[in-house]
């Protein structure tokens, strides 16, 4: 899967700089749509670790690349890279970690909020 940013950004963030917080929602938003293409399921997400290398400019092409590496029964590991498009330089590594679960609405406790 390859994203290209557009020319009217969507996060506010994403203006100056890539920031922590947007890169790990586009992660985890790629990573959900990888799992759920190769599984066909809606996963839930128990580790999630992102290694940052460096930022990303406004304007700046970058290819975001999503892989399952390991589907386990019910768990399911997505590792997604950042690079830079035009010199293929690693800017972000990802890997997650999901797991199927099938709890109703019913079934859920209720919040303590």
């Amino acid at each position: 899967m390859q994203l290209r940013p557009a020319q009217t950004p969507i996060c506010s963030s994403f203006v100056l700089r890539f920031f922590i917080g947007a890169v790990a929602s586009l992660i985890d938003i790629v990573a959900a749509a990888a799992i759920t293409s190769v599984t066909g399921t809606i996963n839930v997400t128990v580790d999630f670790n992102i290694s940052y290398f460096s930022t990303v400019k406004i304007n700046e092409e970058v290819e975001i690349e999503a892989k399952v590496v390991g589907n386990q029964g019910k768990f399911v590991s997505v590792t997604v890279e950042i690079r830079r498009k035009d010199n293929g330089e690693l800017v972000v590594s990802a890997k997650q970690w999901t797991v199927l679960t099938k709890l109703s609405p019913a079934m859920t406790p209720p919040s303590k909020l």
